[in-house]
């Protein structure tokens, strides 16, 4: 997130990152009423969605476990996916309190 600060100043940056954090959260959305539905293909395309949002704006470490949910989906691993989800849950919640005090981009 550092590299948009740079590149696109507090105001710019502060927009994307908002943009992508409101697209991660529908997606993590997506990928819930998925995995309730026991529609594993549609898990898949919101988790590799949600991958690619994170990786945009440089959030790396979502983006790796939004890749370890689709790997589970496309495996069909109720267990294994519930952990991981748990997980991407965790950081995704961590990212918005990250982004809502960091300086130079909080509103």
């Amino acid at each position: 997130m550092a590299a948009l600060w740079q590149e696109l100043g507090p105001d710019g940056a502060r927009a994307v990152v908002t943009r992508a954090v409101g697209e991660m959260a529908a997606r993590l959305a997506e990928i819930g009423r998925g995995q309730a539905m026991d529609d594993m293909p549609a898990v898949l395309r919101a988790a590799r969605r949600l991958s690619r949002t994170a990786g945009h704006v440089g959030m790396a470490r979502i983006a790796q476990v939004a890749n370890d949910v689709a790997r589970c989906a496309g495996q069909n691993d109720q267990v294994a996916l519930a952990a991981v989800l748990a997980r991407l849950v965790r950081l995704c919640d961590r990212a918005v309190i990250d982004v809502d005090t960091a300086p130079g981009l909080s509103g």
